[in-house]
This record gives structure tokens, sequence and C-alpha cells, in this order.
């Protein structure tokens, strides 16, 4: 052995009939296999080489999933940062909560609809406490067991300083196979285009007033000719309530 260079060798022990196959494998680690006398040098070698293949490709195997895996967790890294970059630039607010309605998550964007100074203060609290009516909690809940899933639903929620907005709520299961973990989504704040409604119907209802006011006989028509308003004189000309004439085509009454 002290004569062995670096290349594969075969050698013989004095005393006894067995042969042992020396070679320098990855990193210059020593083989030793015992070799069975009766079989040739050069069926040893082969047997070495096909080992040493199966080996390498063992090896590449590993390699290549190991560097599939990192892969893969890299791109979720990097779409998990995606996600909460455009979950943090949200104007509508991102909300995760469980089946007892406490919050698991919410979006930055809730400070300013909420009046928080830090998300701290309604992480982990219990959604309903913020519903102006606590039993639209119960309603909601009972629309999200039976169906999955609840879109555009209106409510109306306390700010911490006690002021009430109004808000719809589209949400839908954590986990999309049960709402066992509880459901997330959307919580919108319609406000301001409640506040238009509600102007525009004390409006309409202003309106109508005044038409019903005059003695005259007044109704209002769209490009069809057919009725969408008239006052109580148009009515009780044509023995009709005000009701039953909308919708009716003005020419139908002559």
């Amino acid at each position: 052995l002290e004569h062995l260079d670096l290349q594969d060798s075969l050698c013989r022990m004095q005393d006894k009939n067995y042969y042992f196959f020396f070679s320098f494998v990855a990193r210059g680690q020593l083989k030793l296999v015992l070799l069975n006398p009766d079989i040739s040098y050069w069926e040893h070698r082969l047997k070495g080489i096909l080992l040493t293949s199966l080996i390498l490709i063992l090896v590449l195997y590993f390699f290549s999933g190991w560097m599939r895996s990192f892969q893969s967790v890299d791109l979720h890294i990097q779409h998990e940062s995606r996600f909460r970059q455009m979950i943090e630039k949200m104007i509508d607010v991102f909300i995760q909560i469980d089946t007892e309605g406490r919050i698991l998550l919410i979006s930055p964007s809730a400070k300013n609809i909420f009046l928080l100074n830090d998300l701290q203060e309604i992480l982990f609290k219990f959604f309903p406490h913020y519903f102006a009516i606590p039993q639209n909690w119960e309603n909601m809940k009972k629309q999200l067991i039976q169906n999955g899933e609840i879109s555009n639903y209106p409510v109306s929620l306390r700010k911490t300083n006690g002021s009430l907005f109004w808000a719809t709520l589209t949400l839908g299961p954590i986990d999309s196979m049960t709402h066992k973990k509880g459901w997330q989504g959307i919580l919108r704040d319609i406000s301001e285009k409640q506040m238009v409604q509600e102007a525009l119907h004390r409006s309409e209802e202003n309106f109508k007033a005044l038409l019903n006011a005059t003695p005259c006989m007044a109704c209002l028509i769209d490009e069809k000719a057919n009725i969408f308003t008239a006052n109580q004189a148009f009515s009780d000309f044509f023995h009709k309530d005000p009701e039953s004439i909308t919708g009716t085509c003005l020419y139908d009454l002559f």
C-alpha cells in the first residue's frame, strides 16, 4: 500500500486469496471494495464504474430536487411579498375573521376607516363589537354558513370614536373546501354613496310632497310616455291610486 499511486490499482494479499480494489472517488476519498477472486479485473472495473455512475445519478437527482424545492420556496416568498404589497396599497380593507368573529388579519387601510392609531388596536378583537346592530352579525353569519359566501352585504359599523358608517362586506371561506377556519374578503366604506342615496331619496320625497300639494294635475313621464310619478289630483281624475298608475303609459289612459 505504500507504493499505491492515485490511480485505480489492484493488489493481492500474500496470505489471502482476496483482491481489494482501490479507487479515488469524489473529493479524493479512498474507496475500498472487497473483490471476488473468481471475477476478472475488468468486470470489477465495470461494476465500479456502474456503481459510481449510480451514485452520481442519485446525487444529481436529490440535488435537482433540492434546487426545485428551493426555487419553489423562493417563488412562494416572491408571491407573498407581492400579495402583501397589494394589500398594503388597497383603499378597501382586506379582512380575515374566524368562525367566532375574531379578526385574524386586517390591511393597513383599516386605520383610516376605523380611525385607528395602530392595527394592534383591532387585531384579534371581535368583529361583531364593531356592528352598530349586533343582530346583523348573527344574520350575516347564518348566510355565510348556509351559502358559503356573501357579496356586497350592507352593514352599519362603528368607528373607534363611536361614529357610525355604512360598509359592504364581500366574504368567502379562508379554506375553499370548508368554512371551519373562518372567512376572508373585502370591506368597502360606502358612507358617501349611502349619503348621496339618502339625499336623493329625501329629494324625491320632497318633490312628491310638492306635487301632491298642488291642486293641478301633474305627472312625470319618460321618453316612452310611461308615467313614473303622478300627484293625487292626476290619479283622482282617472279614478286610480298613485301607486297603480305608476308605470302606465300615458296614452293608455285616454
